[in-house]
């Protein structure tokens, strides 16, 4: 933020402050809001995050070892998010979104299961016919782990079934 805006916000506010005072980003701006100024610094503050999408970005990183920027970077490209909200929002059982990383590292949305996977995977299943909402997000999904290999995965799906 530039000094000049920042005296801007500080003058307007009228509070001085110390120069060894910590600034609270947070109480500028409510005060702000409050006196009908907002401005276009603060506007990050006001946008909400989705729990939705917090939840495939916790669930995913667990799956996945990735950092959580690598999500937050496949969000920014339109097309991409638009794949995942599209299987929030449709209504319909056995919806399916499959999460995995390309060649370059990028993690890539796909709504259905793709040919050739580079790595380790993640997908999720729709049980419930509503649209995913935050209140059902625990009961209306199903995560599991894709494996780069076929064969590999029926084994583990396999093993699972008969020893379990």
């Amino acid at each position: 933020m530039s000094c000049a805006i920042f005296c801007l916000v500080v003058n307007l506010l009228k509070r001085p402050l110390r120069v060894t005072e910590v600034v609270d980003y947070e109480d500028i701006y409510n005060r702000s809001k409050d006196r009908g100024l907002v401005f276009d610094i603060f506007k990050n503050m006001e946008e909400k995050v989705d729990p939705r999408l917090e939840y495939l970005k916790k669930c995913s990183m667990q799956s996945l070892h990735f950092k959580a920027d690598k999500f937050d970077k496949m969000l920014l490209v339109d097309q991409l998010k638009n794949i995942i909200l599209s299987f929030l929002h449709t209504e319909g059982i056995g919806g399916l979104l499959v999460l995995s990383e390309n060649a370059q590292g990028q993690l890539i949305p796909f709504n259905n299961f793709p040919n050739l996977l580079k790595g380790k995977g993640i997908y999720f299943v729709k049980t419930i016919y509503e649209p995913i909402s935050p209140d059902n997000i625990l009961s209306g999904l199903i995560s599991g782990d894709l494996s780069s290999s076929p064969l590999e995965q029926l084994k583990i799906v396999t093993d699972e079934d008969i020893f379990y």
